[in-house]
């Protein structure tokens, strides 16, 4: 997966420096997203978050571009148990979250379709880090928070893919919309919905 990452960084930056007379983008992008986590035991229900990021792209040609930016996302599930008190005497059930927070980068090859409006998917690795993590239960029966960073990798590799629409504002502004689909080596992924703003250089 390192390797993948690393040949996916050398040509995002070959392609750059041989192509820098053609257009460059810059944006922002913001949207929700899922947890999709592998886990069964105990069984985890996912929750919906919130994706930040910016974003910088090179147009080889009408078809073909490099995408990267930083992107924050806050990936989350809970999962309901039993709470027993002292002496073993069953309390109640409470809600037991997890959330977890990364920084992610992604370096992906976008495919476009159309003229004015275009359709496209996105391709490629990611790196992320995991900034913090917090599981914790609040309840009339317990209260708990706790920092469980320890219990995952700060640093994963994984794949991300996506499909979506880029709607021309004026000459020089685009919006977007795009369904995205991160992994990680930990198998915590995330299916985000993300809506874009970019400025063409």
């Amino acid at each position: 997966m390192k390797k993948v990452f690393l040949i996916s960084i050398i040509t995002f930056f070959s392609f750059s420096i041989f192509a820098q007379y053609n257009k460059i983008e810059l944006g922002i992008e913001s949207g929700a997203n899922i947890g999709l986590y592998s886990e069964t035991s105990p069984k985890q229900t996912s929750k919906i978050n919130v994706v930040l990021g910016g974003s910088i792209q090179w147009n080889i040609n009408k078809t073909i571009s490099l995408r990267s930016g930083l992107i924050y996302e806050k990936i989350g599930f809970y999962t309901i148990k039993n709470v027993t008190g002292s002496n073993a005497n069953h309390l109640g059930t409470a809600k037991f979250n997890s959330d977890l927070y990364y920084y992610r980068l992604p370096l992906l090859l976008r495919a476009n379709f159309g003229n004015k409006t275009k359709f496209f998917l996105n391709a490629g690795a990611n790196i992320s880090t995991l900034s913090k993590s917090r599981y914790y239960a609040k309840s009339e029966i317990i209260n708990k928070d706790l920092t469980i960073k320890g219990n995952f990798k700060y640093i994963n590799f994984g794949f991300t893919a996506g499909t979506g629409i880029s709607i021309p504002i004026s000459e020089k502004i685009n919006t977007s919309f795009e369904v995205r689909f991160n992994t990680t080596e930990q198998k915590i992924n995330s299916l985000n919905g993300i809506i874009g703003l970019s400025y063409n250089l």
